[in-house]
């Protein structure tokens, strides 16, 4: 599944614990069900929550709104040289860490 074939109903499949993960080890899996958990309740806290809201859709509100909290408690989300968010990077750090075999 592309990520433009990925909806909302994916999320709640996750949700009710009927997706399979294929070769994901235990604790990715984990990892990846509770964010669907947490981008599934913010979905439907933003109506979006129908089949057709793609969840690359869902996903950029989220950062967005991650942003406006960021800003909203003077934590400096984006970095004034490239606009590109710090937070991001050090996340995929910790991904690539989480993902080696």
């Amino acid at each position: 599944m592309s990520q433009n074939e990925a909806y909302y109903d994916t999320l709640a499949l996750i949700e009710k614990g009927q997706w399979c993960f294929g070769s994901m080890d235990e604790e990715n899996e984990e990892r990846a069900i509770k964010a669907a958990k947490a981008l599934a309740l913010f979905a439907r806290l933003n109506e979006q929550d129908c089949d057709g809201h793609p969840v690359s859709e869902i996903i950029v509100d989220f950062i967005a709104n991650l942003m406006h909290l960021g800003e909203a408690i003077n934590f400096r989300v984006l970095d004034e040289e490239s606009a590109v968010i710090p937070l991001v990077r050090i996340a995929a750090v910790h991904f690539n860490a989480e993902t080696k075999s």
